[in-house]
């Protein structure tokens, strides 16, 4: 990796960080927790099409969340 690319990717992982440390990760996780609980229940046959969907993003959110915690970390 060259000097420039280290700073490009350097410079995008404080912008990234800068957008993920206001988040509310945790309450959209129990948001999600909320629908796998209720889903099935309410609506079924929508629950079952989005289940894959979801837990797809329920697995970005817990890295973010990861992510995020090690930034507040990082800046104590």
């Amino acid at each position: 990796m060259d000097k420039k690319k280290y700073r490009e990717t350097q410079s995008s992982i404080f912008i990234i960080a800068a957008m993920v440390e206001r988040l509310d990760l945790q309450g959209f996780l129990a948001a999600i927790d909320k629908a796998e609980t209720v889903g099935p229940i309410v609506d079924p046959t929508l629950y079952i099409r989005g289940r894959r969907n979801l837990q797809t993003i329920k697995n970005f959110a817990g890295s973010l969340l990861t992510f995020q915690q090690a930034v507040a970390k990082a800046r104590a």
